[in-house]
């Protein structure tokens, strides 16, 4: 049974001073808070002004004017709490049955994106059901079913809103996409594969808008960073020779966007010959997932290896794992905006 977790508020959290946190890392994913006053020290017994038992998940709490969301899952329950902010009593809670339960790596969970806010409503994200939309008096809008999803480590990126839109991306090991919904209805507004994001990857999205244009999405992706029209998806830009397997979200500032991804100047795994020698121990050119077990490391993250799900992780698909471990990496900065060209092609301006 998943334990409970318990949440800790500082006590300046609900003084006028604090601004609303209502999304993945605050304002546009910059991590940044323009509140003042902020204890240097805190701890269990030291400027807390409450605490409150929820759910166990691993996403990150929002807040609004005066609530406080969190989500969790109990079993098969997916659990959305909403406190209020100065108190930490629980206002309301609301579960719903996930239609399913996605073999993930066991570090991960469904309760894992960060639940985003407009200020009147809430927008909850669980890779097992899907999005679902409350108003901030718990009271159910809409929903909307997705998946199931191709992610050994399980789909992380949150749900973001801009103006009437609220956007998704869902990176993933084949047939990764974004897609824009209308926030108040739940409608489609669009949605684009994106058959260049090969591997998976757990970014959230950031929103950049030019000084003279339509606001645009920033997608940090698996080998490249994409720009998407807010309005009509349209892939408006991309910079490629990224790394992989993301998980940061971008940082936009005075015009440049930084971005960090994985990857090393020569093969990050030692080759197939010597993994095979340690672990293949019936000599058929195949390592399983039961040989595997014996080496944690490789017994915890088989799935991630094993590219087609079959059960055995082959030469072919251990060559590929080393090839993609050979990538640009570490932080790289992108001038925001960029151009198609007359070939169909598009790029950033800079990197």
């Amino acid at each position: 049974m998943a334990r409970p977790l318990l949440i800790f508020v500082l006590m300046v959290a609900t003084t006028g001073s604090a601004e609303d946190w209502s999304r993945f890392r605050g304002p546009n994913g910059s991590g940044v808070s323009n509140a003042t006053g902020l204890p240097v020290t805190f701890g269990p017994a030291k400027n807390i002004d409450w605490r409150s038992e929820v759910p166990f998940g691993r996403s990150s709490p929002i807040l609004t004017a005066d609530r406080v969301i969190v989500t969790g899952s109990e079993g098969q329950k997916l659990i959305t709490v909403c406190l209020d902010r100065a108190t930490g009593k629980v206002v309301w809670r609301r579960e719903i049955l996930r239609d399913r339960t996605e073999k993930i790596f066991k570090g991960n969970d469904t309760a894992t994106p960060t639940p985003a806010s407009d200020g009147r409503n809430l927008y909850v994200f669980f890779p097992d059901f899907g999005i679902v939309s409350y108003s901030l008096d718990g009271k159910a809008r809409w929903r909307l079913k997705l998946g199931p999803f191709h992610s050994f480590y399980g789909i992380s990126s949150s749900p973001i809103i801009h103006g009437n839109t609220l956007v998704l991306v869902c990176d993933q090991k084949s047939e990764g996409f974004i897609i824009a919904l209308d926030k108040d209805t739940g409608r489609l507004r669009w949605r684009k594969d994106r058959p260049q994001a090969k591997t998976e990857a757990y970014s959230t999205p950031i929103v950049w808008t030019p000084q003279n244009g339509k606001a645009q999405v920033i997608v940090a992706g698996a080998y490249r960073i994409d720009a998407y029209a807010i309005d009509t998806g349209e892939n408006l830009w991309w910079v490629g020779k990224q790394g992989t397997a993301p998980i940061s979200t971008p940082a936009l500032a005075n015009g440049l966007i930084f971005v960090t991804s994985w990857g090393a100047d020569k093969p990050a795994y030692p080759p197939w010959d010597t993994i095979a020698a340690k672990l293949d121990k019936n000599k058929d050119g195949k390592i399983s997932a039961e040989e595997a077990s014996v080496d944690p490391d490789w017994g915890d993250h088989f799935g991630w290896a094993d590219r087609n799900g079959d059960g055995f992780l082959t030469e072919d698909e251990w060559n590929e794992i080393l090839r993609e471990s050979v990538s640009e990496h570490g932080l790289v900065a992108v001038r925001a905006g960029g151009h198609r060209r007359s070939n169909g092609d598009a790029s950033g301006l800079a990197l």
